[in-house]
């Protein structure tokens, strides 16, 4: 599926085939047929990974598709994600645009973000998304993911 074409409408039929890819592939085993659970159309993403692009002093997060590896996709939205991830993706990107330093180094970000309300380990008590940010030539502050609470 194209990345720009993403439509929530269409889950129902991408489920029915990956499923019944998976039960031909499992066939063989002659095990019991898989009981097969809905996720919700939207939203259903708990981890999203997006390298960033450099455009002067702008910067987009972008994904790849499979052979264009030198074509970047701009991802504006990302309506797979879960809900805190979509809140923290426009506000993480202002607040790197704010930032000289990252804004010429980052190079990869990664949203990872739970069902609960909060995320003790990070220290993240206004939303479970947290951001594990990658970049060149910039010490990580401490062994623990680096998160940005919005």
């Amino acid at each position: 599926m194209p990345l720009s074409t993403f439509d929530p409408d269409h889950y129902p039929q991408l489920l029915a085939a990956k499923a019944a890819r998976v039960q031909d592939l499992l066939a063989p085993f002659g095990g019991p047929d898989a009981e097969i659970v809905a996720s919700p159309g939207s939203g259903f993403r708990m981890r999203a990974e997006f390298r960033v692009w450099h455009d002067g002093d702008d910067l987009d997060y972008v994904m790849f598709r499979r052979g264009e590896p030198a074509t970047p996709v701009p991802v504006t939205y990302f309506p797979i994600a879960c809900e805190r991830i979509q809140q923290l993706m426009p506000k993480l990107l202002a607040s790197l645009r704010d930032d000289s330093e990252l804004r010429r180094k980052l190079f990869q970000v990664e949203f990872l973000s739970t069902l609960a309300a909060t995320l003790s380990p990070s220290g993240c008590t206004s939303t479970a998304a947290t951001t594990t940010i990658a970049s060149t030539n910039r010490p990580s502050p401490s062994p623990t993911p680096r998160s940005t609470c919005g």
